[in-house]
């Protein structure tokens, strides 16, 4: 393993994901937790990872052989790849959040959920991977066993990950509404639903808490009409804003035409609409990590 650069990549994604907690001033990369009054209003943070092929790449440099929390290895189809980097990134986070609870009476900070795209090439959309959980010292290690689990062996979706579906499926599941594609894959957690339902059980309809999801990319989006169009279609269903945000200047390409995708304008909808019942307006705040080689590239953040 190598350390400098493994420990650099896996700092971003917490950091993005938990050393914020000490922050709820303003929506940047260091507000994402504050210490809430209770359970019911914990911060929600969804981790929608990009699952497609590209997570399958060699990393050069900032690839993970053994997991964070226990010095194991990490298993031989992913410790090279961009897919076992960001799972010992996810394990790091969970392992972050429990020494925070600890520090808090063991109470949580914070309840995280996974979510990743639909494994198959012919399926589309996304579906919750691992339901929404109250980080503590407790449940600790059943989390982070949950997280070892997802390997690109069994769980790489298409070519190219259909964001814009995958941020709809997202909305839907904190609306506590019945699935679109989130029963797809068999892998779905059921207590991610309703018992005896196809509707999803949702963190947000009763918290005054704050939600998050934390796009983890790994290229470029699926453009394919029939999936834009299908995007399209669902944002207008939900009442969003179907105007175009268009490519800030010099970032998209006419070849790869990355901003044909609505995963952006799904996200600026999220943060206008109302997730809960109480009081004020519970919103969710989107942010992204690419992850292309030993960089991070603007293109698809």
């Amino acid at each position: 393993m190598r350390t400098s650069s493994w420990r650099a990549w896996r700092a971003s994604l917490a950091a993005a994901a938990c050393l914020a907690i000490m922050s709820v001033a303003r929506a940047e990369d260091i507000d994402i937790y504050s210490l809430p009054p209770g359970e019911a209003d914990l911060p929600n943070v969804l981790f929608l990872i990009d699952n497609s092929a590209n997570w399958s790449a060699d990393l050069a440099n900032g690839y993970c052989t053994q997991w964070p929390d226990s010095g194991a290895a990490v298993p031989n189809a992913d410790n090279s790849k961009k897919s076992g980097a960001q799972i010992c990134a996810l394990v790091t986070v969970v392992e972050r959040l429990a020494a925070r609870a600890a520090a808090n009476g063991g109470n949580p900070v914070a309840r995280i959920g996974v979510m990743m795209f639909n494994s198959g090439s012919s399926k589309i959309g996304a579906y919750p991977r691992i339901n929404f959980t109250a980080v503590t010292p407790v449940n600790k290690a059943a989390l982070q066993t949950k997280l070892k689990a997802i390997s690109r062996g069994g769980d790489t979706a298409a070519a190219a990950p259909d964001v814009g579906l995958g941020m709809y499926e997202a909305y839907l599941w904190f609306k506590g509404q019945p699935a679109q594609y989130g029963r797809d894959t068999p892998s779905f957690d059921p207590d991610a639903f309703l018992p005896a339902s196809t509707s999803y059980s949702s963190p947000a309809s009763a918290s005054c808490g704050r939600n998050f999801i934390i796009f983890i990319s790994n290229g470029d989006p699926a453009t394919q009409t029939q999936t834009v169009n299908a995007e399209r279609a669902f944002l207008q269903q939900i009442g969003g804003n179907t105007t175009a945000i268009p490519a800030p200047s010099g970032v998209n390409n006419p070849t790869r035409n990355l901003f044909a995708s609505w995963g952006d304008e799904y996200a600026r909808e999220l943060l206008i609409q109302d997730f809960s019942s109480r009081d004020g307006a519970q919103s969710i705040t989107t942010f992204g990590v690419a992850v292309i080689g030993a960089n991070s590239d603007p293109n698809n953040t």
